[in-house]
């Protein structure tokens, strides 16, 4: 006697963008890639992992409202801002607790540098 259905609730792997992708994918459910560029569409909900390696960053699509959800992330984009907002696009920004989760923009400044190095 069946007394429910039941529902199997899958995440598309292609709701991930992979920082990390050596040759990431032309598109994705929510986002597309061209020119070191992930760029985020309306009504997207994407998550966000791995540490990329050679200036990749994200951009939100002009008039778009979006989710991103940085789990375990290291974006790094020497010339450009690791995270665009194009005119009128609205993001949620989710940093899930106990994650690992990073953005930085442009070349540190000297007094930067020296930090790191004392860090180290």
């Amino acid at each position: 006697m069946l007394l429910g259905t039941f529902f199997a609730v899958q995440v598309s792997a292609t709701t991930i963008i992979n920082m990390a992708d050596a040759t990431p994918p032309a598109s994705g459910t929510g986002w597309t890639y061209a020119s070191s560029i992930y760029t985020i569409s309306n009504g997207a909900n994407v998550t966000v992992t791995g540490t990329n390696a050679s200036n990749r960053r994200i951009a939100v699509a002009a008039n778009a409202t979006a989710t991103i959800t940085l789990n375990n992330a290291v974006i790094v984009c020497a010339s450009q801002n690791s995270l665009l907002l194009n005119k009128d696009s609205k993001v949620t920004l989710i940093l899930p607790d106990g994650t690992n989760k990073e953005m930085r923009s442009g070349s540190p400044s000297p007094q930067d540098r020296r930090a790191v190095r004392r860090k180290l």
